[in-house]
């Protein structure tokens, strides 16, 4: 499901990413298409097992065992199905991505300098001298005090803030233009979060990268992102502007997703989850993945939700789609009459 954008610097088309088990093939991703344009923050959202990370790792080629079918491109460069020499090439250089957890990503036994200038040596084929100056200045650049000395320190020595910056440094140091973060401040604090965040919108401002923000978090995307992808069950099942996406939801999902958003401002009591579970990715319901948990299947008439999978459609303005069996003007409706004024 996507906008159709001619100028998307990446362009994803029916990607699904299939992993063969013993007990069956789950289907971690299963169609998913999107666009992304230079400069743009897209946000991908989803609860956990939703096909979030899988999605971005495909874009690299990181998924060995896995099916993986439709289409990527980069620009006019196709990469499903590439070779992998061609993938290694493009990752770091063209695509980069700053993963979830940055102490596992950084090698423990090598300086944090070291590895910033081995990933520029490698993509820009230079001599150790300006590998290192492009280092530090990388460093100093992510906000790291000190950065001539931060080019000898070991990742155990700086803090989970720091770490992180230091692996933007890495992702952005060749000056890709698509950057891919993976939940980049799932462990940090709420104030190293912010300054990450706003890291991120500055330096690709100041570049002009495109950027794949994964998160659970409805709130980072809407104080980071442009537009917003919402996955479930491996399939996206709306995607908008920012702006429309929180003015105007069109699937129950995404207003159970903005139901479960702590509000300081609210009155104090419990948080209201989704009822349910999300559904095994070896056995995919035959109809709408979110019949089971939702509260509005029942209204759309020969149990269509249950036996039919419903297509992508405009939902009230050209770059607003969603994936729904309920008429528009339905969920319009219900939006404006019991769910806004309930939030």
């Amino acid at each position: 499901m996507s906008a159709e954008s001619p100028e998307a610097l990446l362009r994803v088309r029916d990607l699904r990413v299939h992993f063969p088990t013993p007990d069956g093939l789950v289907r971690s991703v299963d169609g998913l298409s999107f666009d992304v344009r230079p400069g743009e923050i897209l946000g991908v959202v989803g609860e956990s097992g939703s096909g979030k990370s899988m999605a971005g790792k495909a874009i690299l080629g990181l998924h060995e065992q896995a099916r993986t079918t439709g289409e990527i491109w980069y620009g006019d460069q196709q990469l499903v199905g590439a070779a992998d020499e061609e993938l290694r090439r493009l990752r770091g250089a063209k695509i980069a991505m700053i993963f979830q957890d940055p102490l596992s990503s950084l090698h423990p036994y090598f300086t944090i300098g070291a590895q910033l200038s081995e990933a520029y040596r490698v993509h820009r084929r230079t001599g150790a001298k300006a590998a290192r100056a492009r280092a530090v200045e990388m460093l100093s650049r992510v906000g790291i005090p000190a950065a001539a000395r931060a080019y000898g320190a070991y990742p155990h020595e700086f803090s989970g803030g720091m770490r992180q910056r230091a692996m933007i440094a890495m992702a952005l140091i060749c000056d890709p233009g698509l950057l891919i973060a993976d939940e980049p401040t799932t462990a940090l604090d709420v104030t190293v979060q912010a300054q990450i965040l706003q890291l991120i919108r500055d330096l690709s401002e100041e570049s002009g990268s495109a950027v794949v923000l994964i998160t659970h978090d409805l709130g980072v995307v809407a104080e980071t992102c442009d537009r917003v992808v919402v996955m479930y069950a491996g399939r996206c099942i709306e995607q908008a502007p920012v702006a429309g996406l929180f003015e105007r939801p069109m699937t129950p999902y995404t207003w159970g997703l903005l139901g479960s958003i702590p509000r300081l401002d609210a009155t104090l009591g419990r948080l209201e989850p989704i009822t349910g579970q999300p559904p095994s990715l070896i056995d995919l319901p035959a109809g709408c993945s979110f019949a089971p948990r939702c509260g509005f299947a029942s209204r759309v008439p020969d149990h269509r939700c249950t036996t039919e999978l419903p297509e992508p459609l405009v939902a009230g303005a050209p770059d607003h789609l969603a994936r729904c069996h309920l008429p528009v003007e339905d969920r319009q409706h219900i939006w404006h009459t019991q769910i806004a004024p309930a939030l």
